[in-house]
């Protein structure tokens, strides 16, 4: 992936990518950049053949806390129109993220505070697996 990001850090390793939320002085509170910037890495994702997984988490001890009360602060007196133009970049985000023909797990081990949840129904399965199975079922 060529992007260049400011406020994600995308590393390709063979065929996954690794897409790591890096706020975390504000333990990786979401703003209308980082949205802008996810949904750019969704697209080229999307269309890229050579990808197979993608791996979600944060720098720091919480993956995300959420919507950042900073950019929240300055939009609070924004007209509807401005308002609604945020809410549909949100769900375009994920939309494009639920819409990856590639599984977007969980790569985390942080803290999943309650405001970050509305990530979780867009990723499948933690990573990595917490134990590790190899040999027979026995």
């Amino acid at each position: 992936m060529s992007a260049s990001f400011r406020l994600i850090d995308v590393r390709r390793e063979d065929c996954i990518d690794y897409v790591t939320l890096n706020r975390p002085d504000v333990r990786n509170a979401v703003n209308d950049a980082v949205i802008a910037e996810l949904t750019q890495w969704a697209e080229a994702a999307s269309a890229d053949r050579e990808l197979r997984m993608a791996v979600l988490s944060g720098v720091g001890k919480t993956f995300c806390a959420g919507a950042d009360i900073d950019w929240m602060s300055r939009i609070v007196d924004h007209d509807q129109e401005a308002h609604l133009h945020d809410a549909w970049a949100l769900a375009r985000l994920f939309t494009r993220l639920d819409a990856l023909p590639v599984p977007l797990v969980a790569g985390s081990t942080a803290r999943r505070s309650v405001a970050g949840s509305g990530w979780w129904p867009s990723v499948t399965l933690p990573w990595p697996p917490r134990t590790r199975c190899s040999g027979s079922p026995r």
